[in-house]
């Protein structure tokens, strides 16, 4: 059966945003912009999860509010957004079959 997955890289810390807070965690319209994209793919997408890829150091993610049906976190960010990218889809080769979507 195929079934479709979500990768949205979110490791990084935000050094070109120029904030003290990460691009991702920053507030837009009261809400941190991590929470509205997560928000919007679970209404928009007919996937099976999301998963984040988050830094091994991320405490902000969990204080977003409670978990949200469907989204894991996966904490293996890495250097750059190629090498989160590639650690979480390590992480989940298992998890997924040859014929899923990522």
């Amino acid at each position: 059966m195929l079934r479709y997955f979500a990768l949205i890289p979110a490791a990084g810390g935000g050094s070109r945003f120029g904030a003290a807070t990460p691009k991702q965690y920053a507030l837009l319209d009261g809400q941190p912009v991590l929470a509205r994209t997560l928000a919007r793919l679970r209404q928009g997408l007919a996937s099976s999860e999301l998963f984040v890829v988050l830094a091994t150091e991320d405490r902000e993610f969990d204080r977003m509010g409670p978990p949200m049906p469907g989204v894991t976190a996966l904490r293996c960010g890495g250097e750059t957004r190629a090498a989160s990218v590639a650690g979480a889809l390590a992480m989940l080769a298992d998890r997924c079959g040859d014929d899923d979507w990522m």
